[in-house]
């Protein structure tokens, strides 16, 4: 299986990874960040290392505009003694994982956690997901739990205590989204996160590559700040904003229009429902007008899609926008009487 994201390419590891993987798990910094203490040796013999390489759900995740190896995932039936997962049931997945130092603190990893647990939670049947980590393992405990897992259990390990964390399929769903209204300065700063990664995500080849370079995580900080908390409502998966929705009206310009100024989330749930439920949300909060609009780029043929599962239908109205240098087409939902 191979899957990507904005950012990575998430595949089978190949033979040419082994050294790459064998001096990055050998790395002193990882070892210490992942609760290991700093004398201990943990060097993993070559035959050993050949051996995790070959496993068949050992993946290799890869930052596409290098092309190089920044970390691991590794996918296995869970081991855990009984007691240990006691009261979870149906088909489950241990992960382990790592990204090499050079790229921690990118958010690489929450990336590849999103795209990959996402998708088995989805398509392949499995009903939870386990991870464990040492105690004093803060990194790995603060990503897990801002994903939606949390602790289940503990468990010795040598004269180590592991913590378990679990993330189950509830209702159907991938994990437990909630949508709220925008009211801290944390969910701006995600609003923004969101708001620049799905311009990179979506709209290269779209709009001018000279606006996507110029239009950087700092600008849609600033963007997002000056439009404020009103009429905006988010996406969250436990403490992280995946995306948001935007609404209000043009005021005299048209008085019975109400307009959903803008709707994103990220790649990685796409397909899962969580744009459908930021849409019912901002129509919600518009239902007293007639009808809604919205513009849409013309050659944005995904978006399109899905406004028109939503009830919106282009009307004829287009617009040159001389920023992206592109054009954005209007899409109305007429409300029946």
């Amino acid at each position: 299986m191979t899957m990507e994201t904005g950012r990575l390419l998430i595949r089978p590891m190949k033979e040419s990874d082994e050294n790459t993987f064998v001096n990055g798990i050998a790395d002193r910094g990882l070892r210490v960040l992942y609760g290991f203490p700093a004398e201990m040796d943990i060097s993993v013999p070559p035959e050993i290392c050949h051996r995790f390489c070959k496993l068949p759900r050992a993946y290799s995740i890869v930052e596409k505009k290098t092309n190089s190896m920044i970390g691991f995932l590794l996918d296995v039936d869970p081991e855990l003694p009984e007691d240990i997962l006691k009261g979870l049931s149906g088909k489950g997945r241990t992960l382990a994982f790592a990204t090499f130092p050079p790229y921690q603190r990118q958010g690489y990893m929450e990336e590849t956690l999103n795209a990959y647990v996402s998708y088995q939670l989805q398509n392949n049947g499995i009903e939870y997901i386990h991870c464990g980590h040492f105690t004093d393992n803060d990194p790995s405990r603060c990503l897990l739990q801002k994903l939606g897992f949390t602790e289940y259990s503990r468990h010795a390990f040598k004269d180590r205590i592991i913590i378990d964390q679990i993330i189950q399929k509830m209702n159907g769903n991938i994990m437990n989204i909630t949508i709220k209204k925008m009211e801290t300065d944390d969910e701006i700063k995600g609003k923004a996160y969101v708001h620049w990664q799905s311009w990179h995500e979506a709209y290269p080849g779209i709009v001018s590559q000279d606006y996507l370079d110029r239009f950087t995580l700092e600008k849609a900080e600033k963007m997002a700040f000056r439009w404020g908390r009103d009429h905006l409502f988010v996406a969250k998966a436990g403490d992280r904003v995946i995306g948001f929705v935007g609404y209000g009206d043009r005021g005299e310009e048209a008085p019975e229009t109400g307009e959903i100024f803008a709707l994103y989330i990220l790649s990685e749930y796409y397909g899962t429902g969580v744009g459908k439920q930021l849409m019912d949300a901002g129509l919600e909060q518009l239902k007293g007008y007639p009808q809604i609009c919205l513009w849409v780029l013309k050659d944005n043929k995904r978006a399109i899609r899905f406004y028109e599962k939503c009830g919106f239908h282009p009307d004829g109205q287009e617009m040159f926008s001389k920023n992206v240098e592109a054009t954005e087409i209007r899409m109305i939902l007429h409300k029946q009487a």
